[in-house]
Formats: structure tokens, C-alpha cells, sequence
């Protein structure tokens, strides 16, 4: 059991099922029941695992290249940020959840996680910000795809009045949208805007 306790612990094993059958290779049959008592006897715990947006090794390494970039930053610089991204709420349902086991650690491992892509199929789009000052105005889209003309469009209108209302012109403002499909349209909004974009 011991063998199974730590494949599950490292994340090797995701789940009851699949240590029984290790333990059926090894001539050991137990039920689904018997190795979730085994387990908790042995202090796992079944914990849902943590959603969390997908992130590339590539984009790993472009984050901290940017973090580093911009870590000399000042209090005020960093005022004149606006920070943007989007969230997918689903039309049918959730995706429902998954399980990992531990023994109670605090690190967060790659398999207590469970990684999503955006822009599938099924959902209504969120897109909005955040200032200094408070959160901007969101807009809702409901096609899955963002094209150059609708993405200016956000730009134009919610973002802008926004800005206007924090007392703020575009100019005045850095704006950052997480790395994603969009960000060349980005620049371009930025660029009509007249504000400019952090890279």
C-alpha cells in the first residue's frame, strides 16, 4: 500500500481505480472502498482539484522574462496600469470536477491542478479590467470568437468610459492584457486609442 500512498502523493496515480489495478498486477485484489479506507487510514485526504488556466512552458518563461523587466517599476508606475483579460462562463453546465489525493502538503504539485484552455465551444465571454481605482465596466460577448473590429469596439466604448470615468484619458494609462490570441489586436486598439501597451 505504501507503493500506491506514494504514486498518489507524486500524482503518478490519479485516482482509487487506477491503484487497484497496480495492486491486481502485484496479486492483491481489493475493492474501490477497501483502498479509499486504506488510504485515509494512511492520512490521505481526496481534495478537488484546483481549475486553473493552461500556461505553456514557453509562456512561463516569457512571464518571468517580463516580470524581471519590469520589476524596477515604481508604486506610481505601476498606478497607471490597467490590467484586462476575459473569463468563459458555460452555457451547459459545468466541467465538472476532478479529485486528487493528499497527505495534507501545502505546495501546490502540477497534478493537484487541473489545466483549461480558452475560447472553446458552449459559453458566454466576459471580457473587463481592473485600475487602480476600481474594477471597469465589463462587456459581454457572446460569440466564442473576438475578430479585430469587435475587440477595437471594446476598446472604444467600455474601456474609454472607464478611463472617463476615473477622471483618466487614455494617454494617462499603461494597458496590459494577459498573453493570448488578441494581443496583436491589442496593440492595434492601443495604438487608435493612443494609449500604450506594456510587452
Amino acid at each position: 500500500m505504501s507503493l500506491v500512498s506514494r504514486g498518489l502523493r507524486s500524482g503518478a496515480l490519479d485516482n482509487p481505480r487506477a491503484a487497484q489495478e497496480i495492486l491486481r498486477s502485484m496479486g492483491h485484489d481489493m475493492s474501490i472502498n477497501g483502498i479509499r479506507k486504506s488510504l485515509r487510514r494512511n492520512g490521505l485526504k481526496s481534495r478537488r482539484k484546483v481549475k486553473t488556466n493552461f500556461v505553456s512552458k514557453t509562456n512561463k518563461r516569457l512571464r518571468l522574462a517580463w516580470a524581471k523587466k519590469h520589476r524596477h517599476l515604481t508604486i506610481a508606475d505601476w498606478r497607471r496600469w490597467v490590467f484586462s483579460d476575459e473569463t468563459r462562463i458555460n452555457l451547459w453546465g459545468s466541467d465538472g470536477n476532478s479529485f486528487y489525493w493528499t497527505n495534507g502538503g501545502r505546495i501546490m504539485q502540477s497534478y493537484q491542478v487541473k489545466s483549461q484552455l480558452q475560447g472553446n465551444d458552449g459559453g458566454v465571454m466576459f471580457w473587463s479590467y481592473i485600475t487602480t481605482e476600481g474594477p471597469g465596466y465589463g462587456t459581454t460577448i457572446i460569440e466564442d470568437a473576438i475578430n479585430s473590429g469587435l475587440y477595437v469596439d471594446i476598446l472604444k466604448t467600455s474601456l474609454v468610459d472607464t478611463l472617463e470615468h476615473f477622471g483618466k484619458a487614455p494617454s494617462d494609462v499603461q494597458f496590459q492584457q494577459h498573453y493570448g490570441p488578441t494581443d496583436v489586436l491589442t496593440e492595434h486598439g492601443c495604438a487608435l486609442l493612443g494609449t500604450s501597451m506594456f510587452s
